[in-house]
């Protein structure tokens, strides 16, 4: 079933600096379901290598034939981007991240609302600044109940925003939810898009 989270409440967040120094991170499982059809209800909110993030940096890392599956705001590196109370527009910032499928046929990342190859979600009134991250063909999918599903980001609630520069999605999105699917980003309030490629 692999662990919990890396800060799996939102009221503690990690708020500082992952360096990973080019380093691989390999079949790195987290799965806070039990199985893709399991009720959400009682299940951890945020789904991925960290859950919350708030003001953070992230770089230089991959994963590869990771696993992530969740509820609401699943990914691979980051469940959920928080603002931090009381200081505006802090960024979380992440640089040169890479997820890979290689060799696993587990290898994906599921849940229902936010869910992205990279990072889930971006709460209300965060900001996530992302470069020359990439999604190496790691599928990214949504269960029928579910919306907002992203390659490389699922998307953001109300007053989030996201900046994107260099960044290449080359996964399949499979997003069975009713709204909000996109190669990049699912869906998100507030965004500047640059330099980036969906192959997916």
């Amino acid at each position: 079933k692999g662990f919990l989270p890396i800060c799996a409440k939102s009221a503690y967040p990690f708020e500082g600096v992952y360096d990973g120094g080019g380093h691989s991170i390999y079949y790195c499982a987290v799965r806070t379901l039990d199985g893709k059809g399991s009720n959400p209800s009682t299940i951890v909110p945020a789904t991925g290598l960290f859950g919350y993030v708030a003001g953070a940096t992230f770089r230089d890392i991959t994963m590869v034939d990771p696993v992530s599956i969740g509820a609401g705001s699943t990914g691979t590196l980051i469940g959920a981007v928080v603002g931090i109370s009381g200081i505006d527009a802090t960024p979380t910032v992440l640089r040169n991240i890479r997820v890979r499928k290689q060799s696993s046929t587990a290898s994906e990342v599921y849940g229902t609302n936010f869910v992205g190859g990279i990072v889930g979600g971006v709460d209300a009134n965060a900001v996530l600044m992302m470069s020359g991250c990439e999604n190496e063909n790691l599928p990214v999918g949504n269960s029928k109940e579910g919306s907002f599903a992203g390659g490389l980001v699922g998307g953001g609630t109300i007053n989030a925003t996201a900046v994107l520069d260099s960044c290449v999605n080359r996964a399949a999105v499979s997003a069975q939810g009713s709204r909000c699917a996109g190669g990049i980003i699912g869906g998100i309030e507030a965004a500047n898009i640059s330099d980036c490629v969906n192959y997916g």
